[in-house]
């Protein structure tokens, strides 16, 4: 299970697999060890996690302000032009039929 700090461009994962093990779940992931990483440059992020024996971190940091608010006012733009639905428009869909 995850638990997640927010900073301001930077957001911290704590994680255990372990707690999984115990319950009743449809499935139960684990890692072993893990070392990912990943630099997006459309949005100016970068990700790493890392894993040992079912405990792991997720660091997720915005390195470039302006790529992603110039990526978000594009996003903006689409929603509002009718492009995309956002998760509250199509509950509100769903709803009404």
């Amino acid at each position: 299970m995850t638990k997640t700090i927010e900073l301001k461009r930077l957001s911290i994962d704590f994680n255990n697999d372990w707690e999984q093990v115990v319950g009743s779940w449809n499935w139960i992931t684990f890692n072993f060890i893990k070392l990912y990483m990943e630099k997006d440059t459309q949005f100016g992020m970068f990700e790493i996690e890392i894993y040992l024996l079912g405990f792991g971190m997720r660091l997720y940091w915005t390195y470039d302000k302006k790529t992603l608010a110039k990526k978000v006012k594009e996003y903006e733009g689409i929603l509002k032009n009718g492009k995309f639905v956002s998760i509250d428009e199509a509950l509100e869909i769903l709803e009404s039929d």
